[in-house]
Formats: C-alpha cells, structure tokens, sequence
C-alpha cells in the first residue's frame, strides 16, 4: 500500500421505508480498519453518514449519482494521515507524564474534512496490512435501523517519483610497479528497470565503491636491494539507506528522524536503519631480500622471507549492532639449500684395479642438501552484537563470540650422505595460544583488553599448547655392490620409514583430560635385483650364444 496516496471507496445510506427509529444524518457512521489485526494494531478512518431521501433515480443521471453515493460519505482520503497520526500520536507518548499509550486509542480529524476522524491503535503498518475491516457505529443513545452500501474501494494515485543510478570504473597500471582499479556504484530510491513494475523499483539508496590496488614496493628502492615485496591492499563498502524506517515501515526515515526529539534519539534510529557492509584485505607475500653469496651461506639474506595478510569483514543492519570478522596471518620461513662439493676421501688411491674403483669414486657430502623451517600463526575473531528490537529497554543481549589463536611450526632436513644414502626428515607442531574467553575490544572494555594481551604474550613465550606433534624419518639406501665386477649383477637396496604422532586429549570442564593419543609405526623393506643376461655376457661361450639367438631373433622379424 506504501506504493499509493490516497484510499477511495463509495458509500451509501438510507432509512427503511418503515423507520421507526427517526434514523437522522450524523446518527450512524462507517468506519474502515486495516492493520496487522482488527483490535490491537490497526488505522481507522471514520465518516459520519448522510441520508439519502427515498425516491426514484437514475443511473445516467450526474445529480442522481450524486444523490445516492453523496460526497460527504465517500472515503477519499490520504494514506499519509494515518502515518502523520502516528508521527504525533508517537511524538506525545514521548513527552514527560504522558497517559497516551499503545494500546488506548489515539484520534484526530481529517484536516480536509473535519467531521472524519482518524484513529490509530498499537503499532500498525501500512506495509504489513493484513486485516481489513469495514464496519458501522451507532452514534446516538438510541438503537437505530439503516441500509447501508459500500462500493468500489480502491488505492489511487501511484507514487511515481523516480530515481537514477549510475556506475564508474577506473583502471591505471603504473609500468610493473602498480596498478589500481577504483570502482563505484549508485542506485537511489525509485530507480528501476523499464520492464519493472512500481512496486518492483527500488526502495532504499545505494551506494557501493571498491578500491583494490597491487604494488611492487621492491621498485622503489635501488636494483642492487634486489627487495621483492609485492603488497595488494583492497576495501569494498556496501550501505544502503532505507526509504522508510526499518523499525516502523510506513514512516519516511526522514519523517522519523524530523519527530524525535534529542539528537541521541536521531543517531540511534540513523544508525540502527541503516544496512552497511564492508571488507578490506592486506597482504605482503613473500617478502625477501635475494641476496646471495657466491658460495651460499646459512646467513644469506635470500634465505629469508617474512608474509603477513589481514582481512576484516564488518556487518550492521536493522537487527544486528556489530558483527565483526578478524583473520590475521603471519608466517616466517628459512630455507638453505648449501652447494659444496662432496668429499672424496680416497681419490688419491693410485691402485687401477676394477674391484677398487667403487671405493676411489665414493663421495662423502658433509652437510645436509636442505635445511627448512616455517612458523605460521593464525589469528581468528569473530563478534556479533543483535539489536534489542523489542522496545523494552531491557538488558542488553550478550555479544556472540569465536575465536581462536593458532601457531604451527615446521621444521625439514634433507640430506644425501652419498649417492646412494638419502635421509630425511620432517616435524611439524601445532600449538593453541591460551587466549582468556570473552570480547576481545579494546574500545569497548579497555582492561580486558590488557588482560587478553598479557595472556596471549604469557602464551606465545612458552611457546603455546601444543595440540599436534608429527615426525617423519626416511633412510634408503642402494647398496653400491654392483660395482665390483664379480657382482656387477646384484642391485641390491634397503628403505627405512617411521612416524611417530601425539594429539592432546579433550580437555573437560571439571580440568581433566579424556588422555592424550600417540600413534607410531615403522617400515622396513629389502629389495635384491638380478640381471642374469650380465652374467651370460661374462662367459665368452654364453655371450657368444645370446649373441647368436639375438642375431636370429632379428633376422625373423
């Protein structure tokens, strides 16, 4: 209904041709109710009725209608005289010792026509009507007989005001050091398609921007800083402003902000109508120095690099205060790749016997071919404040909150002792930084702020609690047989694996622990492979016949 001006319908009123009750003007009325209900939240309009004298009319003629659906009955009235009753009737119940209430009933007369009174009950809506009720008053101290009509009731006049939109985006790229994309969007109230109805337009103002931008901050220092850090930064923000009051949706939020009366009171129903979204994004990855000795060395600054990203999501609208989403992460890592050359701690054998040469050309790498280690923390927080919407004024609702504070550590080491001897191994703990429960803000409640900071950092000292611990350890080995000649014909290898897990127990509310779960386990595998056509090849009279037999194999084909 919000979508129309004015209420119409037609009204007719006679006496019986026997009137014993001396039925006068003004005696009886017709009220119309429409609400979420016909008794505790509705709109009236009444109109006293005017009679009309017996007698013979016709249809076709202008006085005759008249005559039979008078003016004076007819309902055509504004729809904006229900939500202006209500403006006051809200505006009174505010003021100091007020006895108006929602549920006496509140009236007023038409300015336009001063005999029609307008009444308004509870808290209804023009939006969420539900109910109507035509009903008639007897307005005397005596009973009364009457005929009445009602024809043709119908909402008029369109509220066809209209509204525009429009978007705009821009992209600039700055060479390979940066580029930056600016986006914005706007649609206001009554913007709609040509294929969209009035009612399908648009009730609120929107407005939207992105900002997204990626930079190589290494360009601006010399060349020989040889600094790789890319950052990328984004904000998007979505708000909307509703065309009414979201917490009474027949009234203009500017109409309802105009009729209270302190500031406060506007900032609260401002702040509670309207919608707004926002998140921003913040990161550099990988961010290194790619310096390097000649040799490399443990300490080389390429063997470096740092990340850190940050996203935070924010919410509001008419029935959440806050709703906040925090995700931070940070994480450092070190990897070193050394490049020696192996030991050979017998070259110098001077004897050329074939059954020594394995022993000449066996080498030794005295440090491991890779050392690495990560740390990585995670930092999730989540807050949701719902709005009291009810009117009480009661106590506030608790504030919703998840979180949780991760620290992983990795640690790997790769190492080929020879050319046939790998070893290797990995560890990788999972730890929890023990955070106090409740709202982390520092705005709103400053000394458990300071609280949670000293918890956090007592944590972090001692490393955290360690929920998972996992290790890895791999040995092979190709033994190097085959290298003497007499076993040039024997491939044998061995493999060795193990793993070793511990995960924490579930911690109950009374302090104990459920026990806490170790697994672990170990391989070990032996494989020998023999060529045989290397020993055929080793006799002359066998080398001579699988050269023949090959000779005819190819022969045929």
């Amino acid at each position: 209904m919000r979508t129309y001006k004015r209420l119409q319908m037609f009204v007719h009123a006679e006496k019986l041709i026997d009137d014993k009750t001396n039925l006068r003007d003004g005696d009886v009325s017709v009220f119309l109710r429409l609400g979420s209900d016909s008794k505790s939240n509705y709109y009236e309009y009444e109109v006293p009725l005017s009679l009309t004298e017996p007698g013979n009319y016709s249809t076709y003629n202008v006085q005759d209608q008249e005559a039979v659906w008078p003016q004076s009955n007819m309902f055509d009235f504004p729809l904006s005289l229900f939500t202006d009753l209500k403006l006051e009737r809200n505006a009174k119940k505010r003021m100091d010792n007020s006895t108006v209430t929602f549920q006496t009933r509140y009236s007023s007369y038409d300015p336009d026509k001063n005999q029609n009174k307008v009444t308004i009950v509870g808290n209804p809506s023009l939006s969420d009507v539900r109910t109507m009720m035509i009903g008639v008053r007897n307005n005397s101290n005596a009973a009364k007989d009457i005929v009445v009509w009602v024809n043709e009731m119908r909402l008029t006049d369109f509220d066809q005001s209209g509204g525009w939109a429009a978007k705009a985006n821009v992209n600039l790229g700055l060479s390979d050091i940066a580029t930056l994309n600016i986006a914005g969007h706007v649609e206001t109230v009554g913007f709609g398609g040509i294929d969209q109805s009035l009612t399908e337009r648009r009730l609120d103002d929107y407005y939207q921007y992105n900002i997204a931008t990626m930079v190589e901050l290494g360009r601006f220092l010399p060349e020989k800083v040889k600094l790789k850090a890319p950052l990328f930064y984004s904000i998007t923000e979505q708000r909307t402003s509703p065309k009414y009051n979201p917490l009474d949706q027949d009234i203009l939020l500017k109409d309802a902000l105009d009729n209270v009366g302190s500031k406060a009171e506007r900032d609260s129903i401002s702040d509670a109508s309207i919608e707004k979204s926002t998140v921003e994004s913040f990161s550099l990855s990988g961010v290194s120095f790619d310096i390097r000795s000649k040799n490399p060395m443990p300490y080389d600054p390429a063997n470096f690099s740092i990340s850190y990203s940050y996203n935070r999501q924010s919410k509001q609208d008419p029935t959440t205060e806050f709703e906040n989403t925090y995700d931070y992460r940070g994480s450092f890592t070190y990897s070193y790749t050394p490049f020696v050359k192996p030991f050979v701690p017998l070259k110098g054998l001077k004897s050329k016997s074939k059954h020594l040469k394995f022993l000449k050309e066996w080498e030794f790498n005295y440090l491991p071919n890779n050392i690495a280690f990560n740390t990585n923390m995670s930092r999730y927080y989540y807050e949701q404040q719902i709005r009291d919407v009810s009117g009480s004024g009661g106590m506030a609702l608790p504030t919703s909150v998840s979180k949780s504070f991760l620290w992983d550590r990795q640690f790997s080491l790769t190492w080929n002792l020879t050319k046939s001897i790998n070893l290797s191994l990995q560890t990788m703990t999972n730890a929890h930084i023990e955070e106090p429960v409740g709202v982390v803000n520092k705005q709103l409640f400053p000394d458990e702020y300071e609280a949670w900071k000293d918890s956090v950092w007592h944590s972090i000292k001692n490393l955290g609690t360690p929920l998972a611990f996992q290790q890895n350890f791999d040995f092979s080995w190709k033994i190097p047989i085959n290298k003497i000649p007499v076993f040039s014909w024997i491939t044998p290898d061995v493999s060795f694996n193990s793993s070793y897990n511990w995960n924490r127990g579930t911690k109950l509310e009374d302090g104990s622990t459920l026990g806490n779960t170790i697994n672990n386990s170990r391989n070990i595998n032996g494989n020998v492979k023999f060529n045989l056509e290397t020993i055929y090849n080793s006799v002359p009279f066998l080398k001579k016949a699988l050269s023949r037999t090959t000779r005819t194999s190819s022969s045929a084909r």
